[in-house]
């Protein structure tokens, strides 16, 4: 019997197709051989996309009134959906704490701007990068599992991914390799960085608690991540790969689709980037 951790994280975006969706294909697995067990860690408001909230920021908008599409959830539809094993659904003001800690600021936006930012767009990208971590702390038992998959709940993955053989190859490789794998790796030659796309990662409890014990180690995704403007949109892919390189002991990290591992593969329904008007 191989123990599997669904572990979805951020806000509750378009998971009736997906997140729900997925679960469901996972049930299908044979439950001689699985046993599936759901976590999530969200937040109880759903925001825009927003990609100029510097300026609104800066002309002191009411950022309820134009970024937040829902708000005060207790995503009550969503928990008899998922029926998860331990859940947490937090308030974005829990991120003060950490924000104060570093008092990060730059030369475009002061902390006190920046704890907005976080709350009211996904740049800087601090709320996901702690719902993720969350999402992972939540877990009981966490050393039952053979594999942990931490995703977004607006990820879907193909029919073809969720098979009896494909799972067991990952539940047996996570634990071999002590590898964290992710959709995809890519280098950026002109921002001189790596990017690890983080939409779902694959891996185990000790692989997991290298990332996410005493997390953060530093201001990650709080806009002090480069100097170039606009410094509050460095990307959360190239933030937690620094992270992943500089400030843990992860050994190594694969891409999901080396050409040795079956077929995994999921997509993201997001929400459109808009630039609001006022």
């Amino acid at each position: 019997m191989y123990n599997i951790a669904l572990c979805f994280y951020g806000e509750a975006r378009n998971w009736q197709n997906n997140a729900a969706e997925n679960i469901r294909k996972f049930n299908k697995l044979s439950q001689e051989k699985f046993n599936i067990d759901v976590y999530f860690h969200l937040w109880d408001n759903i925001t825009r996309r927003c990609r100029n909230i510097d300026k609104l920021i800066k002309k002191n908008i009411n950022l309820d009134d134009v970024c937040v599409i829902e708000s005060n959830l207790q995503h009550e539809e969503l928990l008899k959906s998922f029926n998860p094993v331990n859940y947490k659904i937090e308030n974005k003001d829990v991120l003060d704490f950490y924000v104060d800690k570093f008092k990060p600021s730059n030369d475009f936006m002061s902390c006190e701007e920046i704890k907005r930012a976080i709350k009211y767009s996904n740049t800087p990208c601090f709320s996901q990068l702690y719902s993720m971590s969350q999402s992972f702390h939540v877990i009981k038992e966490k050393d039952k599992y053979d594999l942990i998959i931490i995703l977004k709940t607006d990820c879907l993955f193909d029919d073809e991914s969720i098979i009896n053989s494909t799972l067991r190859f990952y539940c047996k490789y996570v634990t071999e390799k002590s590898a964290l794998l992710v959709e995809r790796l890519v280098l950026v030659p002109r921002r001189k960085e790596p990017w690890m796309y983080h939409v779902y990662m694959l891996s185990n409890t000790t692989v997991f608690n290298e990332i996410f014990n005493n997390f953060p180690k530093i201001p990650i995704g709080m806009g002090m991540y480069t100097n170039k403007k606009p410094i509050w949109k460095g990307s959360s892919h190239a933030e937690l790969a620094n992270y992943i390189l500089n400030y843990t002991n992860v050994p190594r990290v694969w891409p999901i689709l080396h050409q040795s591992h079956p077929r995994f593969i999921g997509r993201c329904d997001q929400f459109k980037q808009e630039k609001i008007q006022t």
